[in-house]
């Protein structure tokens, strides 16, 4: 019997529904999940720009050595979650064309300007093992999670994103960071800085920086700047509020710590030595604190000041040690001119509380007393006629025992990520360590790489010149050191090792008894035996 319309149509109906159930019942049913693959550059595709529009998300674009170049008067566009990887950082080198053009604002032309080189706006991307150079503009790096490792990046670059990551590059253009939670470490940088403009709680630690510095402005706030050498560079800067500036080391620059704008930032434990100026602070914001940094040898110890009434800033703990003005005290101040203008002179309000209360700074120049021997001197440290250390310490304070609580988000831990085999210059000190010695000290260190130079920088001085890995180094003053260890590979980069801090701490020589000393004493307990022997042999005859 042939059914009728009304019951195939109930049929199909029903038969609908079951596979409706099905695919509710099994989302996944019948899906298959494209496998991951590595696409080779030049093999499968002549291009990178090819072999990213044919990858898919979880792909690698793997390029061999070479020298390849972006597209001419485009950026070079990243818009999937890809890893790109280059064989090899030194021989696998991409240059980047972008459009130089006219810009107009209202119709009005404002100039020619660059594109930018290279635009990511995928999360999660790798980039690795690339030499990057550029006709102009900037690489611009959008996209949460965003990793930038072992490369050498030639061209600024421009970081926007939640949770990005740049580490381990040899960098030779200035870097804007803007982000959360963002971490720029082990990076070397020559002629250029790493600066955060956006965002928050940023970490940027374990640099080392010749011949530029480390920022913070525009809307940022709670960054972590910690653990960086700076040689031959600018400075620190902070010009926001909420920072913590910690055990860094800046020599030969033009400031160590400079707070420019912002209030409740902590600089403590930094080593500043041989700068123009040691701690800087201007404009009127309050609960600044620096203390426990050794500032040695500059030509100003200290300024702070500004063009009206300042809230004050707290220093203490700190050691002032040689320098030419422990406290800049100048009734006014030169500014430089700049885009055409001339400089000028604007008068200075001076500020600073120079102790917590209790305790104060140490002044190599302070030359008060200790009536009651609790190392703090029996008179106040003069500044001028407004400012005094009215607690000032007898001896340097120990800061490594000043040991500053991190926030519970700063991470200063290394992102877990695979480091590409790039030619890095690694430097290890086996000694000395971060310690206090008695005496002279022998310094061992190892290099990852063939060198053409080596040299050390002790407390922030000129570097020495060195040919081996092993030498001692005698006759150090007692007190606190500095130690950097410095290397050219035969390639041309350049590495730093960490700067180890130690401290000479000689043994009076009043309570080191001398030979002669030694052999008195002995003599006369000698003398004491023998006259107690007679005189009791003496009395057992008389009995």
């Amino acid at each position: 019997m042939v059914p009728m319309i009304g019951e195939k149509r109930a049929t199909v109906l029903m038969l609908l529904l079951i596979l409706c159930s099905a695919l509710v019942a099994f989302p996944n049913a019948g899906i298959v999940k494209a496998e991951s693959k590595t696409i080779v550059v030049p093999d499968d595709y002549q291009t990178i720009t090819s072999a990213i529009g044919n990858a898919k998300d979880g792909d690698t674009v793997f390029v061999k050595k070479g020298t390849y170049d972006g597209p001419i008067n485009q950026s070079l566009l990243i818009n999937k979650t890809i890893s790109l990887i280059g064989e090899n950082a030194k021989s696998t080198i991409i240059r980047l064309h972008p459009d130089f053009f006219e810009a107009f604002v209202m119709g009005q032309s404002i100039g020619w300007i660059w594109g930018s080189s290279l635009v990511n706006t995928a999360q999660n991307v790798l980039i690795s093992g690339f030499t990057f150079v550029s006709d102009g503009g900037r690489m611009c790096i959008v996209g949460d999670n965003a990793k930038i490792v072992g490369n050498i990046i030639a061209t600024p670059l421009s970081m926007q994103g939640y949770n990005q990551t740049l580490a381990f590059n040899n960098l030779t253009a200035n870097v804007d960071y803007r982000g959360d939670y963002g971490k720029v470490y082990k990076n070397n940088a020559k002629d250029c800085g790493v600066f955060v403009s956006y965002g928050s709680k940023t970490c940027i630690f374990n640099n080392m920086v010749l011949g530029g510095g480390i920022g913070t402005g525009g809307t940022s706030r709670n960054i972590i700047i910690f653990n960086n050498t700076i040689n031959d560079g600018t400075q620190i800067s902070l010009a926001n509020s909420g920072n913590i500036v910690a055990n860094n080391t800046i020599s030969n620059s033009s400031m160590g710590v400079a707070i420019m704008w912002g209030g409740d930032n902590r600089i403590s434990g930094n080593f500043v030595t041989n700068c123009k100026i040691g701690l800087y602070k201007t404009e009127p914001h309050g609960g600044n604190i620096f203390s426990a940094n050794y500032v040695a040898n500059n030509s100003c110890g200290v300024k702070i000041a500004s063009r009206s009434e300042s809230a004050e800033t707290t220093l203490y703990h700190n050691n002032f040690i040689n320098n030419v003005v422990q406290v800049n005290t100048d009734p006014t101040e030169t500014i430089e001119g700049s885009d055409g203008t001339h400089e000028r002179t604007r008068s200075l309000i001076h500020s600073g509380l120079f102790d917590n209360g209790t305790e104060g700074n140490f002044w190599s120049d302070y030359t008060g007393e200790d009536s009651n021997k609790d190392n703090i001197g029996d008179t106040p440290y003069f500044i001028d006629e407004n400012r005094r250390d009215n607690h000032p310490l007898m001896y340097p304070f120990d800061i490594y025992s000043d040991k500053i609580q991190l926030p519970d988000w700063a991470n200063i831990e290394p992102t877990s990520i695979i480091v590409p085999d790039i030619k890095y210059v690694d430097i290890h000190i086996d000694s000395p360590q971060n310690m206090t010695y008695a005496n002279s000290i022998s310094l061992n260190f190892t290099v990852n790489q063939k060198t053409s130079w080596m040299g050390y920088s002790l407390d922030g001085q000129d570097n020495v010149t060195i040919t081996e890995t092993t030498l001692n180094l005698n006759e150090l003053a007692d007190g606190s050191h500095t130690l950097t260890v410095y290397a050219i590979d035969t390639d041309g980069n350049t590495g730093a090792s960490e700067t180890i801090r130690f401290t000479i701490a000689k043994e009076s020589e009043t309570e080191q008894p001398d030979q002669l000393n030694l052999i008195l004493a002995g003599t006369l307990i000698c003398i004491a035996i023998a006259t107690g022997l007679g005189l009791l042999i003496y009395h057992k005859k008389r009995k």
